[in-house]
């Protein structure tokens, strides 16, 4: 397959699609068309069709210069709505694509399976009509076998995705002679492992007399935040020992959780050589089989151990069976999660004059003069590559005077890994965004540059002038010495009066065995103590279910006190957990007691989240409405909170204390105008510009506050993007250390932190009015941007050129 920028004349391009298409007509064979060309193709079936033991093939091409989102949608004779049918959407970049999904499993927003034997209608579109895109083969076609001799068995429920040539093995199946079996269904990653059965204990093939290669695949891959932990397992195979496995939680953490911590991905890299090819445990094994078949025996120290996904029995001579396995398997991920060749981050125009190419002749020169005020912080990014490799590389600041204090240096490499461009994409990029703190594990090399972010702390008793500094960065025998200084000024910033941060929570490791209490109190303490050390102060802090655990949750909001956080505290789960666990009328006198107990201390209030996003098509949206109505009769002074992501959602505004909205909803100036008129405060959650909204939008507008989702959701196993629904959305990474000395984030913490300090100099700057009527401060094309649109297109440039600006003002320049 081809992917990425084709780049090819327009001819050529129609050339290619009439060849396409001939090679579509002639192979088809028993295939049913839906249909070529230009998108959108709409195939109404006359008569139901029977899709259960086939594939739907997608070939085609993206013209343009830019990724496109294309949607595969099937109705069954049952689908009424966008919930009832199945809906898949997937961006492709630019050139030719391949899309190919089994007709059997399809399933609904709302998680009923389609009935592949009655299938009305498909349909093939695209979200993007800048881009052209043209379909050469759109069609159902029969399921390719194995290699001759081989066979394969797929476990799972009787209507689960069925991979190319296996056979089912469902509940109920005479091959199960012992077994206490749970069907699984994940949605990710690809069809052979993503479905099984868990509590397999013996398992009986009819195989005939004869010896063979045998696979077995026994990872559940996991989903959400959940990543079973096999700490005991045994298999045998006609009573040969083939696996056993064992080991303690803190090696399961460290080998598989945290597998890959250090690890880079390259430029030639895609799905299956950076996650496909290390998921689904396969397990090996040469077995000779007599008249009984093959009979494969589980145990281990839970259910989880005895999880299966598929079997594949073939001569023990040959591979060809398991390469063809293997080849389909990496066919699925480079087809369902390509790879967009992006810029390489050093394009950034902020960046582009610190550079350092460290050469044993010449000394680098200086770095850029930072300007900032005592009491915040200032940013430095600065990449790196060197004539020769320097394999564990030191990276420090220092003083040049001993014992100075006034500035404070963190220090991050970027690791180079593919990740998804947004939590909901298909498409992969090879980024260096997320920031580890461990660089000495990151070589610097002559051929890619190396990406280093700095924060300068500045103390708040940092006298004004310069301060002066040494980058040090090279090998620990002959390091390289780069001057940095920062210019403090005679200025006293206000405090951020809008605050931002993060929706936090317990990382899900930490908890996944007994006794991870301490863990789980110590790394809440942490991460509030880093989210205070960036200004970050608006957080929605970690808080487990009222109740569950006898003074865990009392525990969290004396947690978010002591470190600082701005009141009120968001609750986002707690009313949701309670709900599940008690109903309505329940949880809203629980909650109204709680609220009750702390107004009677003087502890903060607490707002609680009842409304996550009511205009999904999936959300059932009634327990909420009654939950806001039953809060309202037994705790008229509780404050509630919705997310709300869509226009309609407008008419919910009534509903809430709190309208926390995002983009969906409108962040334009006017519309977070005519929301607040309306007596309701006005919080922004998830933009995808964390600098801009903490600092300048928050402070045009009459939004109080800003929280981005979110701190720790890893999807399964925090280190592969592509096996859940979502991606992984951290900004604090998981690390072996519960609280490390330098937590590894993301890029986007910094971001935020640059806003806040951004808030704290328009604040001064809106506080010194004759100031303004002196001097010439270029804000005008900032103060334009009215629109969110129109703020999104602002630079990182233009926002640290309004900073620079207000500063020169601060330092008395014309």
């Amino acid at each position: 397959m081809l992917f990425g920028y084709f780049d090819a004349t327009s001819a050529f391009r129609a050339a290619l699609m009439i060849w396409l298409c001939w090679l579509t007509q002639v192979s088809a064979g028993r295939a049913e068309q839906f249909g070529q060309g230009t998108l959108p193709i709409v195939y109404d079936a006359v008569r139901p069709l029977h899709l259960a033991d086939k594939e739907i093939h997608i070939k085609g091409f993206v013209d343009g210069q830019a990724p496109v989102m294309i949607v595969l949608r099937v109705d069954d004779g049952q689908s009424m709505s966008y919930a009832t049918r199945f809906n898949d959407e997937r961006t492709l970049p630019p050139g030719l694509f391949h899309w190919r999904i089994s007709g059997r499993g399809l399933t609904t927003p709302s998680g009923r399976t389609l009935d592949g034997n009655d299938i009305r209608k498909v349909v093939l579109f695209s979200g993007d009509r800048a881009n052209r895109v043209i379909a050469s083969e759109f069609l159902s076609a029969p399921v390719i076998g194995l290699p001759a001799g081989a066979i394969g068995y797929a476990l799972g429920a009787p209507n689960a995705p069925l991979p190319e040539g296996f056979l089912r093995i469902a509940p109920g199946n005479p091959a199960i002679e012992r077994a206490r079996v749970s069907v699984v269904r994940r949605p990710a990653p690809d069809p052979l492992v993503a479905n099984g059965l868990r509590g397999i204990e013996r398992l009986r093939l009819p195989t005939p007399r004869g010896r063979y290669r045998i696979t077995l695949w026994t990872e559940d891959p996991g989903e959400w935040e959940h990543l079973p932990a096999v700490l005991e397992r045994r298999i045998r195979i006609n009573g040969l020992l083939v696996d056993q496995l064992r080991r303690s939680p803190g090696e399961w953490l460290e080998q598989r959780y945290l597998r890959g911590l250090h690890d880079e991905h390259s430029p030639s890299d895609d799905a299956w050589t950076a996650f496909g090819q290390l998921r689904g445990g396969p397990i090996h094994a040469d077995v000779v089989v007599e008249d009984d078949g093959v009979l494969i025996e589980m145990a281990g120290s839970s259910p989880d151990a005895t999880f299966l996904s598929a079997i594949l029995i073939e001569p023990w001579h040959s591979r060809e069976a398991q390469k063809h396995v293997e080849a389909q398997r990496a066919e699925w991920y480079r087809n369902r999660w390509p790879v967009l060749k992006a810029p390489d981050s050093s394009s950034d125009d902020r960046h582009l004059s610190n550079v350092v190419h460290l050469d044993g002749r010449n000394a680098p020169a200086a770095l850029p003069k930072l300007i900032a005020a005592a009491g915040s912080g200032v940013r430095l990014t600065v990449f790196v590559n060197s004539e020769r490799t320097i394999a564990t590389p030191v990276v420090t600041v220092e003083a040049t005077r001993e014992g100075d204090l006034s500035v404070r240096a963190r220090v991050w490499v970027g690791q180079r890994r593919l990740q998804r461009r947004n939590a909901g994409d298909t498409v992969l990029v090879l980024s260096d965004t997320a920031l580890s703190g461990a660089i000495g594990k990151f070589p610097i090399g002559t051929d890619m540059l190396r990406r280093y972010e700095l924060w300068l702390d500045i103390a708040q008793s940092a006298r004004p002038g310069v301060w002066g500094g040494l980058l040090v960065v090279g090998s620990s025998e002959a390091p390289h010495r780069i001057p940095i200084s920062v210019e403090i000024l005679p200025v006293l910033l206000p405090p951020a009066a809008k605050p931002s941060g993060f929706y936090l929570d317990e990382a899900p490791h930490l908890t996944a065995f007994d006794g991870g209490d301490a863990a789980r109190r110590l790394q809440i303490v942490c991460d509030l103590a880093l989210m205070r050390s960036f200004g970050l102060t608006g957080s929605a802090p970690t808080m487990a279910t009222p109740g569950a655990l006898t003074g865990r949750f009392e525990g969290d909001l004396d947690a978010a006190h002591a470190e600082g956080v701005s009141p009120p505290y968001l609750a986002y789960a707690p009313a949701k957990r309670l709900l599940k666990l008690y109903g309505v009328e329940q949880t809203a006198k629980r909650i109204a007691a709680i609220d009750a107990e702390r107004r009677s201390m003087g502890r903060p209030a607490i707002v609680w989240s009842v409304a996550d996003e009511p205009s999904n098509p999936s959300m059932e949206n009634r327990d909420l409405v009654d939950l806001t109505q039953a809060l309202r009769h037994y705790s008229p002074r509780s404050a509630v909170a919705g997310h709300l992501n869509h226009r309609d959602d407008e008419r919910r505004l009534a509903d809430f204390d709190i309208a926390i909205v995002n983009g969906g909803f409108g962040l334009d100036l006017e519309t977070l105008a005519n929301a607040s008129s309306r007596g309701r405060q006005i919080w922004i959650y998830n933009t995808d510009s964390p600098r801009l909204t903490a600092g300048l939008w928050l402070w045009r507008s009459p939004a109080e506050r800003y929280i981005q989702w979110h701190a720790r959701m890893p999807t399964a196993d925090p280190l592969d993007p592509t096996d859940g629904r979502e991606g992984d959305v951290q900004m604090l990474l998981p690390s072996t250390e519960v609280c490390p000395a330098q937590h590894s984030i993301h890029t986007n913490v910094l971001e935020m932190a640059e806003g806040v300090v951004d808030q704290r100099w328009l604040t001064w700057l809106a506080h010194r009015r004759d100031t303004l009527r002196s001097r010439s401060v270029p804000l005008a094309r900032l103060e334009a941007a009215t629109s969110w649109g129109q703020a999104q297109k602002l630079a990182a440039s233009d926002l640290q050129h309004m900073r620079e600006s207000i500063m020169q003002v601060a330092r008395g320049d014309r």
